[in-house]
């Protein structure tokens, strides 16, 4: 048999080994994966925490500044009913402005609402996803290495059979001469 063939898969082993080595190597390592999903999770509790705030601001005005707002333009619609006798200023057009405004500030309340809630649900999951991950990341990196390791025995072996005085049979545990 030609001996280049050999030659030419122990070198793809080779290479091949070389490269699952190094996709094993280049996974991140536990701690680095534990530190950012640590990060992830303080920028959820962060943005929780904003939207809490947001919330807040939305109840505030629509509890007390549109109630005074609201008091304020009718205050003002009646000053220039009276001092301008104009009929077009109606009182209607001014309240359903009011009414426009709360209906949409109850809109973004609940909005709000939501959106903390499912910050809320993404924080809880954080620590679970993380340890899977960094399990998973773990067990991918252990088969790059164990797989390389597997292909650059097989191929050593192969290469050592090739330029030694003898081969190593696996299957019939002797030693083949392959002398003329």
């Amino acid at each position: 048999m030609n001996e280049r063939l050999p030659i030419g898969f122990a070198l793809v082993e080779l290479v091949i080994a070389g490269g699952f080595l190094a996709i094993g190597h280049a996974l991140p390592p536990t701690d680095v994966m534990r530190e950012n999903f640590d990060r992830v999770s303080l920028v959820t509790q962060s943005a929780e925490q904003q939207v809490q705030l947001m919330r807040g601001q939305v109840v505030e005005i629509r509890t007390h500044e549109l109630p005074k707002m609201s008091h304020q333009i009718q205050h003002e619609k009646q000053l220039a009913t009276v001092r301008f006798y104009d009929p077009r200023i109606n009182a209607e057009a001014v309240g359903s402005v009011g009414e426009s405004i709360n209906s949409r500030l109850v809109e973004q309340e609940q909005s709000l609402d939501r959106m903390q809630k499912g910050l809320g649900e993404i924080n809880t999951a954080i620590p679970a996803v993380a340890q899977t991950t960094t399990h998973l990341v773990k067990l991918v990196r252990w088969m790059f290495w164990f797989s390389g390791a597997i292909l650059a025995a097989h191929a050593f072996l192969l290469l050592h059979g090739l330029f030694g005085q003898w081969r190593f049979s696996l299957l019939f545990r002797r030693r083949v001469s392959y002398e003329k």
